[in-house]
């Protein structure tokens, strides 16, 4: 029989799949980048630990203008945003650390590569 404390997982999961239902519809890049950060947030808070999600907030607001740009200049970020996100989701749900880290890590270093390619061009044109 499941403790108390299994009830947090599953509400999590359940709020993380209500969250990705939402994105899909989603043409506009600024209710998409405010979804994203919420989904985001909703893992954090489910982790448990408020030493990563603190940092996680910083990050998350210190990219939230670059995000919604990306959103506007990327054809593709609706749907690769959203298989990105289904990716981690069903590693949750099915409760594989190893797979939600590496599909969490793909998709924080896709980004990560996506704003450095963008800087490195700027600073080309100078």
């Amino acid at each position: 029989m499941a403790g108390p404390g299994a009830a947090a997982p599953r509400r999590a999961v359940r709020r993380l799949q209500e969250r990705i239902e939402r994105m899909r519809g989603l043409q506009d890049p600024e209710e998409l980048v405010h979804e994203d950060i919420a989904f985001h947030a909703d893992i954090m808070a489910a982790s448990g630990n408020r030493t990563l999600a603190s940092l996680a907030d910083s990050v998350t607001q210190r990219t939230a203008r670059a995000r919604i740009w990306r959103a506007l200049v990327t054809s593709d970020v609706l749907s690769w945003t959203h298989q990105q996100h289904m990716d981690v989701y069903t590693a949750l749900r099915a409760h594989d650390s190893l797979a939600a880290f590496t599909a969490a890590s793909r998709h924080v270093g896709d980004v990560e590569l996506w704003v450095r390619d963008r800087l490195d061009a700027v600073r080309d044109r100078r």
